[in-house]
């Protein structure tokens, strides 16, 4: 999923499950801020930049390229 640091993307029943783990562990390393509402999380900025990161990657482009 893309999205913004700041909103909140929810997981409900056997993707909640499905995904449980994952969750946790981006949860764990500061990328997603788990939120009050049952299976929602928030992207942290930290986050953000992994996920750009991420899309740069598979996208080829360098990382130098807003340097």
């Amino acid at each position: 999923y893309l999205m913004t640091p700041g909103k909140m993307l929810c997981f409900s029943g056997p993707s909640m499950e499905r995904h449980a783990e994952d969750l946790t562990r981006l949860t764990e390393k500061k990328v997603l801020v788990r939120e009050k509402f049952k299976g929602g999380y928030s992207l942290t900025k930290e986050g953000y930049a992994v996920m750009r990161d991420c899309l740069r990657a598979s996208s080829g482009e360098s990382s130098m390229d807003d340097a």
